[in-house]
């Protein structure tokens, strides 16, 4: 770590020992477990980085491919001709690592026209946002302000929860990510109510020859989840709303 970094991570640690005293938790207990994700994240790195990879040809003219790294965080990604959309990206510490996969997998990576979006504004699902330069990023409004949030060093939506907050940080030091550009975000969805309480249709859109449904949620796991629904062929993109 930098200086910079390593007195943040002292700070940070030191929110995260308040926290569990005042909750009666034993320091020791949470710092291994602290321990355990820094050295788990450290462990897959470089070669060690060998994720699960499968294809599905979804119509005649799209194919799905999913890459599962070893500590989760999955990447979803539809190609139609030379089009990529990219559902979540992943933790940006493997970013070297994904890019050479993406590059094995699409050669011509570099030239093709790609778009991102998310399933919500956790760092280990918006890695890459900030890596990928010439893609469009596209997401709700709520996940938005989130990220916007993050780049103004303001506490975002999982922050705003004091006994969060410590450990969001250090997720995101472990990690090394880092919030895409402001002026890179296009948004929809902004005419959704701040709270609603079941899931709601908040926009529609076509990728190829699919066409998807997007369903913000109520916040359970995060405000601002999303769901990315193609009724024909059946797929859902879930994120962290609804886990296997």
């Amino acid at each position: 770590l930098s200086n910079a970094k390593a007195t943040e991570f002292m700070s940070e640690s030191n929110r995260v020992l308040q926290t569990v005293q005042r909750m009666g938790e034993d320091p020791r207990k949470v710092f291994e477990y602290i321990q355990e994700f820094a050295h788990k994240l450290a462990k897959y790195r470089g070669a060690k980085f060998n994720p699960f990879i499968t294809q599905y040809d979804v119509t005649d003219k799209t194919r799905l491919h999913v890459i599962e790294p070893p500590l989760g965080s999955n990447t979803y990604i539809l190609e139609y001709e030379n089009q990529l959309l990219l559902l979540d990206s992943g933790f940006a510490l493997y970013a070297p690592e994904m890019l050479q996969v993406l590059h094995t997998l699409f050669p011509d990576f570099d030239k093709r026209e790609k778009t991102m979006m998310i399933t919500h504004a956790d760092v280990d699902h918006c890695g890459l946002l900030s890596v990928i330069k010439d893609a469009r990023i596209i997401m709700n409004l709520k996940s938005a302000k989130g990220l916007i949030r993050q780049g103004d060093n303001r506490a975002d939506y999982r922050e705003q929860n004091v006994d969060h907050i410590g450990y969001s940080r250090l997720s995101r030091i472990f990690s090394c990510y880092e919030p895409p550009e402001q002026s890179r975000l296009e948004i929809f969805g902004a005419d959704a109510p701040d709270q609603h309480p079941d899931m709601m249709l908040i926009h529609t859109f076509t990728f190829g020859d699919l066409e998807f449904e997007v369903y913000e949620g109520c916040g359970g796991h995060l405000y601002g989840e999303m769901i990315y629904l193609c009724r024909n062929p059946r797929l859902a993109f879930t994120g962290d709303v609804l886990l296997n």
